[in-house]
Parts: structure tokens; C-alpha cells; sequence
């Protein structure tokens, strides 16, 4: 969207006009694809109980960073035999990631 702003604006852009010089549909295609939010595997200790449609959020009390609902789970195995969970989350919102800091703890 921002794309199209620069390209169509006469003040700052190119002030090409958005039904002849531009295919307006394949913008708003992009921007949908875009908006749409994506399935999420995650790997849990083996043995950890999740539930098809329930919704999980991390962490589970204070600020939200991340939340999901169980789409599917089951049991994966690593090449050195260890075995996990993996659980696919969809309607995921938020972030799981952190910035590296070397005076933080992280668990």
C-alpha cells in the first residue's frame, strides 16, 4: 500500500494514475496475502498436552507477545532420536522472537 501511495502520488511519487498506468487488483491481491496471518510449527518436550482449537497465549499472564490456536499436533523425532511435539498453530498474532542482549537471561 505504501508502494502504491508513492507511486500515485503527485506531491511526492511518480503521479502515476491508479486505473490506467497501474493494475489496482494485483495491489489489493498482495495486501490481502500480506494481512493474512501464517500457520506456525512449534516443537514442545515430548509428552506436553495440547488440545485441537484451544487458544494459547505466551505468556500465559502479563503483557501478550505472542498467541495461537492448536490447529494439529504430534510426535517428531530428530536425527539424534530425540523426540518432541510439534504442534501447528494458526490465527497466530505477536512475536516469539527477541533482540539478543548478552546481559539478559533467557529461558
Amino acid at each position: 500500500m505504501q508502494l502504491l501511495d508513492y507511486l500515485t502520488s503527485k506531491r511526492y511519487g511518480k503521479g502515476l494514475d491508479i486505473v490506467q498506468d497501474l493494475d489496482l487488483d494485483s495491489f489489493k491481491e498482495v495486501a490481502r496475502s500480506c494481512d493474512t496471518n501464517s500457520d506456525v510449527y512449534l516443537l514442545f518436550p515430548e509428552n506436553t498436552s495440547f488440545t485441537v482449537g484451544h487458544t494459547y497465549k505466551y505468556p500465559a499472564t502479563g503483557t501478550l507477545q505472542w498467541q495461537g490456536t492448536v490447529k494439529s499436533f504430534g510426535e517428531v523425532s530428530t536425527k539424534d532420536g530425540t523426540n518432541y511435539e510439534q504442534v501447528l498453530f494458526e490465527e497466530c498474532i505477536g512475536k516469539l522472537g527477541q533482540k539478543w542482549f548478552n546481559w539478559k537471561q533467557y529461558t
